[in-house]
C-alpha cells in the first residue's frame, strides 16, 4: 500500500510563484515527473498565462533531484502535433505567448521514469499552474489533480490529517543554485503539543519528496495535527493529502514576517 502511495507522490507538483519587481516572474515547480513505472504512466502539464498586453517569452529550466539538467523527455504543446525535448542543459523555450494569451505543455510520459523540478522565468508577469496526471499503459486516466500556485517562503505550516489511513506527502525544493538550505520540520498535535522535530538539508538546486511517516517515523498513523517548516533560505513546497489514487493539495500557510 505504501509503495503504491510513494509512486503516486512522485507525480505531485506545485507551482510556487514569486513575482519580482518591474513585471518579472520567477516560478518554481518543486516536483516534476514523467515516464513509466511498471503498469503506470506519469505526465505533468504546465499551463502558462500572459497577464500583460505585450507578447511574453518564457524560459523553462528542468533539473533532476540532484540539480543536474533533466532533458530525456518530450514536451507537447496542447492543441498541436509534435513535441520537443529540452536542450542538453535542461532548458526549454515555449512558443511566445500573445498579449493576454495562455498555452499548455504536457510531458509525453513515453520513456523511463524521471523525477526533478523546474524553474520558470520571464520578463513579463506570468501566471501558471500544473496538472498532474496518472494513466495506465492502455491510456486510461486513473487520476489527475490541478495544483495551485503559492509563494516561496522561509517559514510555513500546513494541517496534517492522517486519520483513516490517509497519506500526507511533502515535497521541498531549494531554489538557490549556490547555497545549501537547512530546513527544520516540527510536527504538532492539534492541541499545540510538539510531538517531534527533525532537520532536512537541501543542497543547491536539490529537492526531496517524502511521506510524513518517513520524515517522522515515530508518529502514530492516525495522529492529527500540523507541521511547521522553517528554512534559512527560501524554498518552494508542496503538501498533499493522498487516499488511494485520489490526491488533494493541502494549503501551506506562509508565516514569513515582512
Amino acid at each position: 500500500m505504501f509503495n503504491q502511495k510513494l509512486l503516486i507522490l512522485e507525480i505531485f507538483v506545485i507551482l510556487i510563484m514569486s513575482p519580482i519587481a518591474f513585471g518579472q516572474t520567477d516560478i518554481c515547480i518543486p516536483q516534476f515527473v514523467d515516464g513509466i513505472v511498471g503498469p503506470l504512466q506519469y505526465r505533468t502539464m504546465i499551463v502558462l498565462q500572459n497577464q500583460e498586453q505585450n507578447q511574453a517569452q518564457v524560459q523553462l529550466q528542468f533539473y533532476d533531484n540532484n540539480g543536474a539538467p533533466m532533458q530525456q523527455f518530450m514536451m507537447h504543446r496542447r492543441g498541436m502535433h509534435g513535441g520537443q525535448s529540452p536542450a542538453s542543459n535542461g532548458q526549454f523555450t515555449p512558443d511566445p505567448i500573445g498579449p493576454g494569451g495562455a498555452m499548455g505543455y504536457r510531458s509525453g510520459g513515453e520513456g523511463g521514469f524521471q523525477v526533478g523540478f523546474v524553474q520558470i522565468q520571464s520578463q513579463s508577469r506570468i501566471q501558471a499552474h500544473t496538472r498532474a496526471q496518472l494513466f495506465d499503459l492502455s491510456g486510461n486516466l486513473l487520476s489527475e489533480t490541478n495544483i495551485i500556485p503559492g509563494p516561496q517562503f522561509h517559514n510555513g505550516s500546513f494541517y496534517a490529517d492522517r486519520a483513516d489511513g490517509a497519506g500526507i506527502g511533502l515535497a521541498l525544493t531549494n531554489i538557490s543554485g549556490n547555497q545549501t538550505t537547512i530546513c527544520t520540520l516540527e510536527i504538532f498535535a492539534d492541541d499545540g503539543t510538539l510531538l517531534d522535530t527533525t532537520q532536512i538539508t537541501l543542497g543547491p538546486h536539490s529537492q526531496i519528496a517524502q511521506f510524513l511517516f518517513q520524515i517522522f517515523p515515530d508518529i502514530l498513523t492516525d495522529d492529527v495535527g500540523y507541521v511547521r517548516i522553517s528554512c534559512d533560505n527560501p524554498i518552494c513546497a508542496l503538501a498533499l493529502h493522498l487516499r488511494g489514487f485520489g490526491m488533494t493539495q493541502i494549503p501551506v500557510v506562509v508565516e514569513d514576517i515582512n
